[in-house]
């Protein structure tokens, strides 16, 4: 798993579609770009969405073990977020708000400042922004 994880990261962080396409932006176009021709996709962004959200629950995994010490993981967040009533299994609608909800009450670092920066900003923004907040500006 660790080989798989880190050849991700390595290939998305050779894309350099991400420096100006956010990750919404690519799962809204899907549509498009899965019939879309290979030469320039670099560029493009192709539908890595699904590859980018391994390394976003991977991160917010990290960041729910640190702040509890230990106590708590992504798997506190899962149960809490996709429990069920009486162990019966339905599909239930949610929004980014429920996620966010659920985030909160695992770990109030995470929220939605977190997953947003992910999904709204691209990859040159949301490192500009952890700058300038590691420098204090």
């Amino acid at each position: 798993m660790r080989e798989t994880l880190a050849a991700t990261a390595a290939y998305l962080n050779d894309r350099p579609g991400r420096t100006w396409r956010d990750l919404e932006d690519t799962a809204i176009s899907a549509q498009l770009l899965y019939g879309a021709r290979q030469a320039g996709s670099s560029w493009r962004r192709l539908v890595d969405y699904y590859d980018e959200s391994t390394l976003i629950w991977l991160e917010a995994d990290t960041i729910i073990r640190r702040e509890s010490k230990g106590q708590k993981s992504l798997d506190d967040f899962c149960r809490k977020f996709h429990g069920t009533e009486d162990g019966a299994i339905k599909v239930v609608p949610y929004t980014v708000d429920d996620v966010v909800s659920a985030m909160n009450s695992v770990a109030r670092t995470i929220g939605g400042t977190f997953l947003m920066s992910y999904f709204t900003r691209t990859d040159r923004e949301r490192r500009w922004a952890e700058s300038k907040t590691a420098v204090g500006s």
